[in-house]
């Protein structure tokens, strides 16, 4: 569960609820990422420690568990995560992304996907990117119609998308 600093006390339950199912939605957006159910790690609702999430993960048959806090200050939200990486027994550098308003939590928490798919998958990163045969076009005027750059995470949906721009220039 994550830990709630709210100014206002009464949201603190409802923001700790949100937060868990929209983080969860963000997660699970990506195939090889399974999650434990919180009913599972639960600890009254309180914050576990580092060796608790080791221990949970351990059971669970988990390769990383993420833990963290969420702080509400007026319109200012702030989401910080500790990245523990079960096998190893060790806690990565945390990731943290903060946002304006609770109607921007889904934006907040998509770039908090993206930035601990960067910590923790770095087998999915492009390494580079190489254009082969294209006799009509510069691989440069090709690169940038494209989303996907060396360093970023991959995923189908950007192979995609930029399979469709490259067609779109019209040289294929």
């Amino acid at each position: 569960p994550f830990e709630v600093h709210s100014t206002a006390p009464n949201r603190a339950a409802d923001l700790q609820d949100r937060v868990y199912r929209e983080i969860a939605a963000e997660l699970l957006k990506e195939k090889n990422i399974r999650l434990v159910e919180r009913e599972t790690i639960a600890a009254g609702g309180k914050q576990i420690n580092d060796a608790q999430a080791i221990e949970f993960g351990r059971q669970a048959g988990a390769v990383y568990a993420i833990t963290g806090s969420i702080s509400e200050f007026g319109d200012r939200i702030s989401v910080d995560v500790r990245l523990v990486d079960v096998r190893e027994g060790k806690v990565l550098p945390g990731v943290f992304v903060q946002g304006r308003g609770l109607e921007n939590l889904g934006a907040i928490l998509t770039q908090l996907r993206t930035d601990i798919l960067i910590r923790i998958a770095s087998e999915r990163r492009i390494a580079r990117i190489e254009f082969k045969g294209n006799r009509k076009i510069e691989g440069s005027a090709i690169n940038r119609v494209i989303k996907s750059a060396q360093g970023n995470l991959f995923t189908d949906a950007d192979l995609s998308n930029d399979i469709k721009a490259i067609f779109k220039l019209g040289y294929f």
